[in-house]
């Protein structure tokens, strides 16, 4: 049901434009859902068109710095290739082919890079952004079955329907209960209410689902401080369906559940003072170099902290860098010192 109101308000309010309150009013008669349960909706929906948009920048700025950077060697190339014709007597065998031979290639990405270029552009002078609801991958998988593990259409189509229906979004408020009319967490027994909707009652049935024995693996003591917090703190609940899998990790027709809550960390005290000094810390490939300042900017002290992430996983790389990080902060917060860290642009 998610799923067919996300899709139904992409074309009505993205590319039919119709008034959102106009929507809104149409939409909880029509699916039979609340007011809250729309404004997850949209709010979800609004965050996919923002993320294609500004992927879409991002690969445009990224591709227009290639087309400027090919342009670049193009012009050298020609430029020394000009100069060897100049001086023919000098030339060495076979050095002036190999040149044409870079300088046509280039010539060929070049070409390749306009011609992506121009087809960017037009894409993001579009009105309406271009979104697949159920991936790109698996839509073009249809095509070419067999390459891509399905044995007939039919298959195909019962995991591109799982696919487009796979997740649904609580978006919470801070003056609501438990910080989410939708979705609530009662921390005493750790039990989570979720609002179902009308369409989905049956006649004498609650029109709450309580979902007993959750237990959150990670962050649960900041959910449990967010659900504490005086005046109220939004949470918001994402439910995420996924494929079962075997030991071997084989993909089973069966289904797992998972929720992941987003909430913000209640603040804590200010402990540091740049009075003091400061602690900088400079990211290196096999070693985290940590250096401590006084006041007036002047070294005291410095430790390498040797880190091994060449050839390792991301959940790898983020174990070992969360303990060095956690043995940095102990020192920070024990000597009132602020860190400090290069904020590095790479876009170019």
């Amino acid at each position: 049901m998610y799923g067919r109101v996300e899709r139904a308000l992409f074309c009505d309010l993205h590319v039919r434009r119709l008034p959102l309150n106009d929507l809104k009013a149409a939409y909880q008669p029509r699916f039979g859902i609340t007011a809250r349960q729309f404004n997850s909706v949209r709010t979800f929906l609004d965050g996919k068109v923002r993320a294609v948009r500004e992927g879409l920048t991002l690969r445009l700025a990224n591709l227009r710095e290639k087309v400027k950077s090919t342009e670049k060697n193009v012009a050298e190339l020609t430029k020394k290739l000009a100069q060897l014709h100049k001086n023919r007597k000098s030339i060495e065998p076979g050095s002036a082919h190999k040149l044409r031979f870079k300088l046509h290639h280039k010539k060929r990405r070049l070409h390749l890079l306009r011609t992506k270029l121009s087809r960017l552009e037009t894409e993001a002078a579009r009105s309406v952004p271009r979104l697949t609801f159920g991936s790109n991958k698996l839509f073009r998988a249809q095509f070419h079955r067999k390459e891509n593990g399905f044995s007939s259409h039919a298959e195909w189509k019962a995991a591109w329907k799982a696919a487009r229906s796979s997740q649904f979004v609580c978006v919470g408020s801070k003056d609501e209960t438990g910080g989410n009319q939708s979705c609530t967490y009662f921390s005493a027994d750790d039990t989570l209410r979720l609002r179902l909707p009308s369409d989905l009652i049956v006649e004498g049935d609650d029109k709450y689902l309580s979902i007993p024995d959750v237990a959150f693996q990670y962050g649960n003591d900041v959910i449990r401080a967010a659900l504490c917090v005086e005046g109220g703190q939004a949470l918001t609940y994402r439910f995420i369906r996924r494929s079962a899998k075997t030991r071997t990790g084989h993909a089973t027709n069966e289904y797992e559940w998972f929720v992941q809550v987003t909430t913000e960390r209640v603040a804590v005290a200010k402990t540091t003072d740049r009075r003091l000094g400061a602690i900088g810390l400079d990211l290196n490939p096999a070693l985290i170099a940590m250096a401590t300042l006084d006041r007036y900017g002047n070294p005291v002290s410095t430790e390498h902290f040797p880190v091994q992430l060449h050839k390792r996983s991301s959940g790898q790389i983020e174990a070992t860098l969360a303990d060095v990080i956690a043995d940095i902060v102990l020192q920070a917060h024990s000597q009132h010192l602020p860190i400090v860290i290069e904020r590095l642009d790479f876009t170019r």
